[in-house]
């Protein structure tokens, strides 16, 4: 196939130089390279190999797991401890992909191409070059993180989500530019904005994150169009159309979930018993000297003794099952926390210990069993006996002063390793796990899993093309490090004195420069949610969490370079290029001064 593309475009590059008009030269000779670019990233990309990880039980095992009873029309299986916690999408993904036979890597390398061009699309009322759109295109195509093996490789939401994520503010804007012309172009750019914001939210349950950006593009619409009662209509027509659209895959997944489990809702970490048992727990005194602990040893000591239903569960919290979740939080977050089981890893000892007590063999015994915690924990809170802070649901950790500078540091350090993509990873893991989980593995994503488990011994000329692959695509990366930090503070200043000159701007301009305030918004506030998470649960920024925004910024790179190449043009360019050589000219060839 990519041998197909790849002739498809060099042959239709000949018909262009040969046959074609001029003046459709560029255009065609634009998306040739654009066919050929494609074909060289694919090829590039298809020596890696998936990394099977049949050890991780809450993430990449899961998925597959799930995929298994979707696949078999049991939606995700019998209810266990595992089965409401994460959201289905990527299952219902794997499943698809697996009936029609396409391999799992490649398929998510297509949807991020797709993203990509949509992406570069979007642009177009404001890119009217054909090789303005195309260097979008390629910046977008070739960022580093689209092929790190972090995520990628993996059978994790990631390796998706980045996509959803390009292809939803793709369409924000592309909806932005155009939801002011007289014919109804933007229709199905907010139709596609709706259904990926939907498929975004039954992917990642934490995609709060994506609203800001949403709702200031909604305000633009408002704020640039003539105040009637036409206008007025149209506008409150397409927020009710966003809403809907974006509601109905969260709603068919919380019908499905109540058909088989009668729990409404896409997961348990939604509006559920458990959230409330979490937050209830959460309340209770003494905090923990540790950021990253949300609920201390004495608290839950303090807990045991007025909920006799968390009381069931104080030798498996106390004993060999929290101590080893004590000891994976130390060595994940690299710290000392004194035996204490941090955030990131308290909520899975939680359902584990109500799990070894046989709470989780259907959904409304494990609804029953956790509310039963919350009353008698917020009862206890009311009536005196603990020392607790004010009610609360939810897994958003209590916030504290003390916890703004150092998420303020990690904020800044989120920023600054998008800017070098320094979370690259191009060295691959060895797959782990039992057999039978590695065979499922490979035949649910129809790839080959990395060199300690194929089918065959991995010949040398093999190992060798695998290399030189990686090496070119280490040189991507390292062209990406060296030029982005550069040209990402060009464009913020460029788009700073833009913003100064705003009442003097045309309204294009101000939709312009509105679009990239919404993408510099909701990659903030990713950043800024990650941030606090770090502080306050788990790593996340030297994980790849990132992701998502490194798309982001690979987008707005390649457009603003665009968009200054596009405003200048051949003769701009030729008269800045005089004007420098002049002033050189004067400098270096005037006359000193006579004493």
């Amino acid at each position: 196939m990519i041998v197909l593309v790849l002739v498809t475009g060099l042959v239709f590059a000949l018909i262009v130089l040969v046959i074609r008009p001029t003046q459709q030269r560029g255009k065609l000779l634009s998306l040739s390279a654009a066919l050929a670019a494609t074909a060289i990233k694919l090829w590039l990309v298809s020596w890696q190999d998936l990394i099977g990880n049949g050890a991780a039980g809450h993430d990449d095992f899961l998925f597959l797991w799930l995929a298994g009873f979707v696949s078999a029309g049991d939606w995700l299986g019998v209810y266990n401890e595992f089965t409401l916690i994460k959201g289905p999408f990527l299952s219902v993904w794997i499943s698809w992909l697996h009936k029609i036979g396409l391999p799992f890597l490649l398929t998510n390398q297509l949807l991020y191409v797709f993203a990509c061009v949509v992406a570069a699309i979007a642009l177009r009322p404001v890119i009217t070059s054909s090789w303005g759109v195309l260097i979008v295109y390629l910046v977008a195509l070739f960022n580093p993180m689209s092929f790190s093996l972090a995520h990628i490789a993996r059978v994790d939401r990631f390796a998706i989500y980045s996509s959803l994520i390009l292809l939803l503010h793709a369409c924000i804007v592309g909806w932005l530019l155009r939801c002011h012309r007289a014919k109804n172009a933007d229709v199905i750019w907010l139709f596609g904005a709706s259904l990926i914001l939907g498929i975004a939210l039954i992917t990642r349950e934490a995609s709060i994150w994506l609203f800001p950006g949403v709702a200031l593009v909604l305000a633009a619409t408002m704020l640039f169009s003539r105040w009637n009662v036409r206008s007025a209509k149209r506008y409150l027509l397409c927020t009710v159309f966003l809403v809907v659209i974006a509601a109905i895959p969260t709603q068919l997944v919380s019908y499905m979930n109540w058909k088989h489990y009668e729990f409404w809702g896409v997961t348990e970490f939604g509006d559920s018993e458990f959230a409330n048992a979490y937050g209830a727990l959460t309340r209770v005194e003494p905090r923990s000297p540790h950021m990253a602990v949300p609920i201390s040893k004495q608290a839950r000591m303090n807990a045991y003794k007025v909920s006799s239903s968390l009381a069931t569960l104080e030798e498996l919290l106390e004993g060999e099952l929290g101590q080893g979740w004590a000891r994976v939080s130390s060595q994940e977050l690299m710290q000392s926390l004194d035996g204490e089981i941090a955030g990131g890893w308290f909520m899975w000892a939680f359902r584990d210990a109500a799990t070894r007590q046989g709470m989780h063999q259907w959904f409304g015994k494990s609804e029953t069993f956790y509310k039963q915690i919350a009353d008698e924990i917020n009862f206890a809170c009311q009536q005196g006996p603990l020392e607790c802070l004010a009610p609360r649901s939810g897994f958003t950790p209590v916030f504290d002063a003390g916890q703004l500078l150092p998420a303020l540091n990690v904020f800044f350090k989120a920023w600054a390793s998008m800017a070098t993509f320094s979370q690259y990873r191009p060295e691959s893991d060895e797959s782990v796990g039992q057999d039978w989980m590695l065979d499922m593995f490979q035949d649910f994503t129809w790839e080959r899993l990395s060199s300690n488990w194929q089918d065959g011994p991995t010949t040398e000329r093999y190992v060798d093309k695998q290399r030189a692959a990686e090496r070119r695509l280490e040189k991507i990366q390292s062209r990406y490090r060296k030029w982005a930090p550069a040209l990402a503070i060009l464009l913020s200043l460029l788009f700073i004195y833009r913003l100064v000159l705003w009442v003097r701007l045309s309204t294009d301009e101000k939709r312009l420069l509105t679009a990239a305030l919404a993408i510099l918004a909701n990659m903030g506030a990713y950043a800024a949610m990650l941030s606090y998470i770090e502080v306050t649960s788990f790593l996340t920024i030297n994980h790849q969490y990132l992701f998502p925004n490194h798309a982001l910024l690979c987008w707005l790179i390649g457009g603003g370079v665009a968009l200054v190449g596009v405003r200048l043009g051949p003769k701009g360019v030729a008269r800045i290029k005089s004007r420098v050589i002049k002033q050189s000219d004067k400098f270096c060839f005037r006359r000193p001064r006579q004493s």
